[in-house]
């Protein structure tokens, strides 16, 4: 790896060491991440056999993913991977998504459960966990939900779904994105066709997080469903995994308004590394992401500034499976189209320095475009872990 750093982003061993050094250092913070996707010898066994049914990939990968969590509370090879994944990434917390909905919160519960006997799952409700997993060289994990569809079924009172925001409080949810990328009965998302904002019920919805120590997250929010919720809300809000729209023109990112006014109330803004959606040709390369970092630092300064790198380490997973949940994607009524570059959006970095579990080349790639150890130590945990401490303490 060390090659490759001096190679891609032209620093020496000097920058390398200091990097590495820094990271390890550091309280690291991943506003958005899927935790990593290991697969085992026999978990490959069993993908293969499920594909070879001709079951489709989606459906394998959710199975799969319990098979997983078996394996790591009997203490199998996957154990061995899953720990060395977050070892190699250094990162002190990272925020998953359960998804959008409560179908998968109890394999949640569980997984959180055999992940606290790793010391790895520890589940941070207020930042002094996050503190305290630093201090005692352990890892913790942040649940929120990617879409508020949990929350906008049909009930006959508002009250009655507001209530359930204060059920998900409860057991541990501390941040939720406002819409996915469609229309629901909160808002429009980012490729929805208009953009009309916050409904009734989506401001209600942002009041009752605020009362709650929920940060309202408009990571897939659209353009005015975003400046809504800033106005709207009374704490800083986040976009946890985004990029600038000025540096690459992608429905994903933000526009330069919508940045400078989650910054202007206070808030943190995530960019992320997926190769799709930080440069032309779904095929965005470290230096792509370094550049929207660059950017966002000089428009709305280094203090708003973080990382939410939207990937997922997946040692040893078949391709065969990604192939076939990549070509599933256009089934899903997700929002992505084609012109989205969605045919990439599965093909995460296996290895190189955007690999999850490769995450101190982040550090090293911001040495090699000048921060100072002050500004890297803010960007790669200390601004998350302040809006964290700030709304949900």
């Amino acid at each position: 790896m060390d090659d490759e750093l001096s190679k891609v982003l032209g620093v020496g061993k000097a920058d390398i060491d200091r990097g590495f050094d820094l990271h390890r250092q550091s309280i690291v913070c991943d506003a958005q991440f899927t935790e990593p996707a290991v697969f085992s010898e026999s978990l490959v066994t069993r993908t293969n056999e499920m594909l070879g049914k001709r079951i489709r990939g989606w459906f394998v990968f959710n199975q799969i993913d319990k098979f997983r969590v078996d394996e790591i509370a009997d203490g199998g090879r996957t154990r061995g991977l899953y720990i060395d994944a977050w070892k190699r990434s250094g990162v002190t917390v990272g925020s998953t998504t359960i998804g959008s909905d409560i179908a998968a919160l109890g394999h949640f519960v569980r997984k959180m459960d055999v992940l606290r006997d790793l010391g790895i799952g520890i589940k941070a409700t207020c930042a002094d966990h996050i503190v305290t997993a630093k201090r005692e060289g352990k890892h913790a994990i942040i649940w929120n939900f990617q879409d508020s569809i949990a929350i906008d079924g049909p009930r006959v009172l508002v009250e009655d779904n507001l209530a359930l925001l204060e059920t998900y409080y409860n057991v541990g949810i501390r941040m939720m994105q406002l819409t996915y990328n469609l229309r629901n009965l909160v808002g429009d998302g980012c490729t929805e066709r208009y953009q009309s904002g916050l409904s009734e019920f989506g401001v209600k919805v942002v009041e009752k997080m605020n009362e709650l120590g929920m940060i309202v997250d408009t990571g897939h929010c659209g353009y005015k469903t975003t400046l809504d919720a800033v106005e709207l809300s009374k704490v800083p809000v986040v976009a946890s995994h985004t990029s600038c729209r000025s540096v690459y023109d992608h429905p994903r990112g933000k526009t330069d308004e919508e940045l400078k006014a989650i910054a202007e109330k206070g808030g943190f803004i995530g960019v992320y590394t997926h190769p799709a959606f930080i440069a032309k040709g779904g095929r965005g390369t470290i230096k792509d992401f370094l550049d929207h970092v660059d950017y966002l630092v000089k428009l709305v300064g280094v203090d708003h500034v973080g990382i939410g790198t939207d990937c997922w380490d997946i040692t040893n997973i078949p391709d065969e499976l990604i192939d076939s949940m990549d070509k599933e994607v256009g089934r899903f009524w997700t929002g992505f189209k084609k012109e989205h570059e969605i045919s990439r959006w599965l093909h995460p970095p296996k290895t190189g320095p955007m690999a999850w579990s490769n995450w101190p080349s982040l550090t090293v790639g911001l040495i090699s475009r000048g921060y100072s150890d002050k500004e890297i130590k803010k960007i790669i945990g200390e601004n998350f872990l302040n809006i964290f401490r700030r709304v949900c303490d």
